[in-house]
């Protein structure tokens, strides 16, 4: 039976919780994918219920940055980390998740991580894909991958019309055991 509150009273009514993404990316063009990825969860969501922080890749290297980076990825409920598979991860990279990964609660969250393919097959790509892969697996998070190729004839990586889109790819796999 439910009860009642006397007359006069108010029922507090929890706001909805909102999504908190936290977002590291490596350039502009990388930026610009990730903000997709963010105008689409708005659409399901709705705008309030979306909290996004971004942090550029190579800012991870000072100190200050670095320590909002990872309390962000801590809380978060969604990382997302976009980046070119033709550019090796920089150390401030590796740093970041060793600092955060061990404090996450388990099973809480997802890593999605969109990778930008080069032109040609590249085992670097296959590289980022699975210590992001292991990376979840560790922190028990569900991990998604998107995956884009370059245009053939783009300039270079980071200029803005290389983010033409090819075939996309896109996988959804859970690291979570029942």
């Amino acid at each position: 039976m439910q009860q009642t509150p006397p007359t006069g009273e108010r029922l507090a009514v929890a706001p909805p919780r909102a999504l908190n993404i936290t977002i590291v990316y490596q350039d502009a063009p990388m930026r610009r994918w990730a903000a997709q990825l963010c105008r689409r969860l708005q659409k399901l969501v709705g705008r309030e219920g979306v909290r996004a922080t971004w942090w550029r890749l190579d800012d991870l290297g000072e100190p200050g940055v670095l320590a909002g980076a990872v309390s962000m990825a801590i809380r978060g409920d969604v990382i997302i980390v976009a980046l070119h598979s033709d550019e090796p991860m920089s150390l401030p990279f590796y740093v970041w998740v060793e600092a955060w990964l061990p404090h996450r609660r388990p099973q809480t969250g997802s890593l999605l991580a969109l990778i930008d393919l080069p032109v040609a097959p590249s085992a670097r790509a296959d590289e980022a894909r699975e210590y992001l892969r292991a990376v979840a697996r560790q922190g028990r998070l569900d991990f998604l991958v998107e995956e884009r190729k370059l245009a053939a004839d783009a300039p270079s990586p980071r200029s803005p019309s290389s983010t033409v889109t090819r075939p996309n790819t896109f996988t959804c796999s859970s690291t979570l055991t029942l």
